[in-house]
C-alpha cells in the first residue's frame, strides 16, 4: 500500500462511519416563525387592501415593534 492508495485499499477502520445529525425544531421557533408569518400577512393584507400608501403607513408601526421583537431575541 502506498502513500497515495486508493481509499477502497484501506482498511476498513480506517474509514470513519459517517453520522447524520438531525436537528430538532423547537417551540421557540415555531412561534418565532408564526410570528413572522402573521406580521407578513398583515402587511400583505394591508397592502392589498389600501395601496401602497398603507406600506408606508405599517411601516411606521411594525418597525419598532419588529425592532424590539429583535432586542428581545437577542437578550434572550
Amino acid at each position: 500500500m502506498t502513500a497515495y492508495a486508493d481509499i477502497t485499499d484501506l482498511p476498513n477502520h480506517v474509514i470513519p462511519p459517517v453520522e447524520t445529525q438531525v436537528r430538532k425544531t423547537t417551540t421557540a421557533e415555531i412561534l418565532l416563525l408564526v410570528c413572522a408569518v402573521v406580521l407578513l400577512a398583515a402587511v400583505a393584507l394591508g397592502v392589498w387592501t389600501f395601496g401602497l400608501v398603507a406600506l408606508g403607513l405599517t411601516a411606521v408601526f411594525f418597525v419598532p415593534v419588529v425592532m424590539i421583537m429583535l432586542v428581545l431575541i437577542t437578550i434572550g
